[in-house]
């Protein structure tokens, strides 16, 4: 009976382990994924404002004519 108990004990250490690489993994992933949505968020940003430059370069060329 100890066997058993200490074979479940070990069982259930293994099934632990299992879930915490596997969480392990899900972070990592997690946070390259939050790494790639902030460069594409800066990207975006920038090409915003680029934009907003020229629209009001335009602007004021069109309004000095």
């Amino acid at each position: 009976m100890p066997d058993e108990k200490c074979f479940q004990i070990q069982n259930s250490l293994n099934n632990m382990e299992r879930r915490q690489d596997r969480m392990e993994d899900v972070v990592d992933r997690l946070t390259n994924i939050s790494a790639d949505l902030s460069k594409m968020i800066a990207v975006h940003e920038q090409r915003l404002n680029q934009q907003e430059r020229q629209d009001r370069k335009s602007t004021r060329l069109n309004s000095s004519h």
